[in-house]
Order: structure tokens, then sequence, then C-alpha cells
């Protein structure tokens, strides 16, 4: 039908006034041969996001469709997305993008709806993304995986970590949004076990054009209240991102029980590292698993505790080489 929608975009947002601007024009100047349409939750904003958002759906009603929620859903640990957006997306696929983030592309949608109409195989395609200073918007680094295009294997999803892919390069194949598992709902953070999931359901493309921008330490964002939060809630984020690793395990069979070690080992050095308190790993509540580790991570691990600014150094410079 040539009025059906086929792309439902879904963006998050909160107290972004700063930013959602710039999402939602980067949502409306997609240059596409078929119908989309913009779904924005507010999660209760005390900021002016709404009213920007309910100017923008008075000027482009058939475009956006917002909802506007009364009580903060977070807060109370409901994944929007799911619960809210996803329901009523009239799309044949779902694109993401949140609201302190944009798309750089025209063609971005028109390229990713392509090949995933020409691959019934494919459940999620993604594409290469640049970091920029949330208020500078200068270039920063790179959300890119593969110089090339090519296919990415469950195993490499779930070892990148939740970082492998910018979460606004996602669009996957709305139906699979009904089958979520019970490690999606539960897990701390949503789009590392949607990726996973997505993987498991076909395959994952990626396309090397950098088609969007991800807002480094953007104001009020996820990424920026953890860093600035407290041991206890860093602790337990891990927490629930290792119970979730030990739910995929168990809901593939076991299939995958190596990369998730893998991905708990780096976690966890890497929280500790940056919590200057590295000794905690042979502590009782960990020292069966410290014991366990191979010889070379045990003097990473040493290594990194003895010469913090080298190792400081060090990641630096890997970063800066990675990114190019």
């Amino acid at each position: 039908m040539e009025n059906d929608v086929l792309v439902s975009v879904v963006c998050l947002t909160y107290n972004q006034e700063k930013y959602i601007r710039r999402a939602i024009e980067s949502f409306l100047s997609q240059r596409t041969n078929f119908k989309y349409e913009i779904l924005i939750n507010d999660d209760a904003s005390t900021d002016e996001t709404a009213n920007i958002i309910r100017e923008y759906e008075m000027k482009y009603p058939d475009y956006i469709k917002p909802t506007y929620q009364s009580e903060n859903q977070y807060t109370k640990g409901i994944k929007i997305a799911a619960s809210f957006l996803y329901p009523q997306a009239k799309g044949k696929y779902i694109a993401l993008c949140e609201g302190d983030d944009f798309w750089t592309d025209q063609l971005k949608l028109q390229k990713q709806v392509d090949f995933l109409e020409k691959n019934e195989t494919c459940s999620l395609c993604v594409h290469g993304a640049v970091e920029v200073d949330a208020e500078t918007l200068i270039a920063r680094g790179k959300v890119c995986p593969s110089k090339k295009n090519r296919y990415f294997t469950t195993e490499e999803i779930i070892i990148g970590d939740g970082c492998i892919f910018a979460t606004n390069s996602m669009v996957f194949r709305k139906q699979y949004s009904d089958t979520l598992p019970k490690f999606y709902y539960e897990a701390p953070v949503g789009d590392y076990p949607l990726m996973i999931y997505l993987s498991l359901c076909g395959a994952v493309y990626y396309m090397k054009d950098n088609m969007s921008a991800y807002r480094r330490e953007a104001e009020g964002s996820w990424t920026k209240k953890l860093e600035k939060s407290d041991a206890i809630t860093k602790i337990n984020v891990l927490t629930g991102i290792e119970k979730m690793l030990a739910d995929v395990d168990i809901y593939t069979n076991k299939q995958f029980t190596s990369a998730i070690n893998e991905v708990i080992t780096k976690k966890r050095i890497v929280l500790f590292y940056k919590m200057r308190c590295l000794f905690k790993l042979k502590e009782p509540e960990y020292i069966q698993w410290y014991n366990e580790l191979p010889w070379w991570w045990k003097c990473v691990i040493h290594f990194m505790n003895c010469f913090p600014k080298l190792t400081s150094r060090t990641l630096k410079v890997r970063r800066y080489i990675k990114n190019g």
C-alpha cells in the first residue's frame, strides 16, 4: 500500500532542550521513497523539551507522534521503548535515535531499508557514526568497528560490550520487538541486550559509511550520569549487566560462554581501574574469579595497578589509533 508507513523512528528524550531540535530536524530531513513516522517519548521532562516537541507536532502532525509522560518512567525501571513506542509503531522497520543524538546523512533510512528489503534474513542493519563534542559538535572519535561493509556475528556483538555500534545507527525489523526476551527487560541498559537478541534472530549487517553523530558526554545522558555516580551505583550496573549476560548464556544454551566470560573480565577490570581500586579484585567477593583468570590477565591487572599513569596514556594512544 502506497500510504502505509514503512519505518517508525523511535526517539527517547528527557531534559534535552539543548539537543532535541537537532535530532528532530535530522529525522525530518530524510529523503525517502516511502512513508515514515516519528515516535517521540518525553519522559516527563522538567525543562522545555516537551514544549519544543509540541511545536514540531503542530507543524508536522503527519510525522510527529509524541507520547508525553506525566511521571518519569525510567526511574520506575520501565523499558520505555518496548513498553510505549514499539507497540504503537506502524512501520515494518524501527529506526532508533535518542534525543541528544542526530543523523547526518539524508539518505540514511533509504540506504538501510533498501538493504533490508533485499535481504530478508537480515534482522538488523547498522552503520558507522562519528563521536562529537556535545556542545561544539567537533569530531572526537568514531564508532566504526570495521573499515568495510560486512556482517557481524553474535560473538563479536557480545564482545563489543554494547559499544560496537552506535544506537542511533540501528534499523531493525519491527516483528522482533514483539518477542523481546526476559534478559532484555531485566537489563540495566537497553541497546546492548537488543543488539544481542537481534543477532540471534537473523544476520546483522554493518555499513561503513558514517551516517549519524553521537554526542559524547551530553548533558543529562545516561553515560554521563553513570560516570558521575558513586561506586555502589557503578558496581550495581556492572552486576546487572553480568546478570543479563548470564541469562543470555542460558538462553543460547551456552553457545557463547567464552565470549561472555571475556566481556565480564574486561568490564570488571576496567571498572575497578577507573575507580582506582583494583585491589578489590582480590577481596573475598571476587577472589575465586581472580584466581581462575589466565596468567596474562593477572599480569595486566598488576601492570595497571602499579603504573596507573602509564596505563592511562597507553589507553589514550590506543583510542587515538582506533579512531584514526
